[in-house]
Formats: C-alpha cells, sequence, structure tokens
C-alpha cells in the first residue's frame, strides 16, 4: 500500500474545493443567483492547470514532478514548524514591500510639498520684491538685454 504523497493530497484538496463549488452552485441556484455550470468550471480550470504546467519552464515541471513525488509524513510539529517559517518569510517579504512603497510615496509627498513652497516662495518674491525699492536681478538683467 502506497503512503499519500503530494500528488494524493492535492486532488484530495482540489476534490474538496469542487465539493465546496458544487454545494454553494445548489443552494445560489435556489436562489436565482446564475453561476456557470459546475462542469464547466471543472474543465477551464483543468484545461488551465494543464496549459500553465505544459508552458512552463522546463525547471518548473521538474520542480514539479519532484514535489509530486515526495511521500508525506504526518509529523504535525514538522508541519506546524513548516507553517510558521512559511508565514515568518511572508512577514519579512511583505514588511519589505510596504517599506518600499511607504518610502517611495514619502519621497512624493516630500517631492510635492517642497515644490510646492518653492512655487510659493517664487510667487511670493514675484508679485512683493517689484513693490518695493530694491529691484531684483531677474528684472534688471532683462532692462539691460533690452538696451
Amino acid at each position: 500500500m502506497e503512503g499519500p504523497s503530494t500528488f494524493n493530497v492535492t486532488m484530495y484538496a482540489l476534490q474538496t474545493v469542487s465539493n465546496a463549488y458544487i454545494y454553494c452552485y445548489d443552494h445560489l441556484r435556489r436562489s436565482n443567483i446564475v453561476l456557470p455550470p459546475p462542469e464547466r468550471v471543472f474543465a477551464v480550470v483543468s484545461q488551465t492547470a494543464q496549459y500553465i504546467l505544459n508552458h512552463s519552464p522546463a525547471v518548473l515541471r521538474q520542480v514539479y514532478a519532484a514535489a509530486a513525488a515526495i511521500p508525506i509524513q504526518a509529523n504535525f510539529i514538522g508541519m506546524l514548524v513548516m507553517l510558521f517559517v512559511t508565514y515568518v518569510i511572508y512577514c519579512v517579504l511583505l514588511s519589505m514591500f510596504r517599506s518600499m512603497y511607504r518610502f517611495f510615496l514619502g519621497f512624493l509627498r516630500f517631492s510635492f510639498i517642497v515644490g510646492a513652497l518653492a512655487t510659493v516662495v517664487y510667487l511670493a518674491q514675484i508679485y512683493l520684491l517689484p513693490n518695493s525699492d530694491q529691484e531684483p536681478s531677474f528684472y534688471s538683467n532683462i532692462k539691460k538685454r533690452k538696451v
């Protein structure tokens, strides 16, 4: 007798998902909510998975074949440790992407604030300096070129 493998567990999970879809399909059909029939959904999903598997790089196909042949051990502690390690990796990657996103948005916000302040200072200089006794150098350079 063969022990459970990754392929067997995957098939069992897909069977459970298909049973859940059939259950939802039956109950939602009674409420006049239209969903595609299960046969059509299963055919499209299997064709899509087959297409992805056939057109994936050779390295991924080799990894998939090796993963499908690995027997699953019923070690509960090992599975919890692997789930915890996977969750930690997920959290680290998520925090890294969030920090890059925040850094980019912070830089963008800072740039807009500096641009707005520079615009305000420039407009204040244009409107306030011609009314004072001293003439800005920009206007004096224009007058010298015209002469």
